[in-house]
């Protein structure tokens, strides 16, 4: 499993899975909950939902003030270096977050927010983990053969299907005007971004590392101290 994990992202994430936290992560993770606490005070405002709607958009916006400030305390406890850590878990969580509230907003403007909200976090769940069990197997597979290629060449091919199957419900709303596709194809486009977010977990594992003592400098520092006793004798 180590080897696994070890492993697990392909090639095409690897340099997003290294990319270190800044100061703009949390930026962005403010105007995003901020734009999106906008669209649910003036879907409220609007009155153009149901009671049940106006309900539901009402509790959403508590949520949604507490990810700002969680996001805004992060943005500060980041600079100080042995807090970082902890930052960098409200960062990634506050992304993979923010698509699960996206879903229960665009739920929120249907005939029935509470059934859709529920099947489709119901469906969210099942394909991000088939998808995640799915890339296990490959990464299981490359490395019996000693090789990643199969990892890398395949890896993506859940995420195409599930993106193009979406893309497909969507068209067919349009057409259509029925509402439960459009909440299908919203609902699998958040589960390739899910799947292809999980690829960036790696990005918090390096602040978690301790760091080990730096030999060379210690050294160093005991040479010196020696020499101004030797000049002071």
């Amino acid at each position: 499993m180590k080897k696994i994990l070890e492993n697990f992202v392909t090639n095409r994430y690897k340099r997003v899975s290294r990319k270190p936290y800044s100061a703009i992560s949390f930026s962005t993770g403010i105007l995003g909950y901020l734009a999106l606490f906008s669209f649910v005070w003036l879907s409220i405002w609007g009155g153009g939902a149901g009671e049940i709607s106006n309900n539901f958009l009402g509790l959403l916006r508590y949520p949604l003030v507490f990810m700002i400030i969680l996001n805004i305390f992060g943005y500060f406890i980041f600079r100080i270096a042995k807090l970082k850590k902890y930052a960098a878990i409200i960062s990634y969580s506050s992304g993979v977050l923010f698509l699960l509230f996206m879903w229960f907003f665009i739920t929120c403007l249907s005939d029935n927010p509470i059934k859709y909200s529920l099947y489709g976090s119901f469906l969210i769940s099942i394909g991000w983990m088939i998808g995640i069990i799915i890339h296990v197997m490959l990464v299981s597979t490359s490395l019996k053969k000693d090789s990643m290629k199969i990892r890398d060449k395949y890896g993506d091919y859940y995420v195409n299907a599930i993106s193009i199957i979406s893309l497909l419900c969507i068209f067919y709303f349009s057409i259509s005007d029925r509402e439960m596709f459009l909440l299908v194809g919203v609902a699998l486009i958040i589960v390739a971004l899910l799947v292809s977010l999980t690829f960036s977990f790696p990005r918090i594992l390096p602040y978690w590392r301790k760091e080990e003592p730096k030999k060379d400098a210690s050294v160093y520092g005991n040479t010196t101290k020696m020499m101004k006793r030797g000049k002071s004798k």
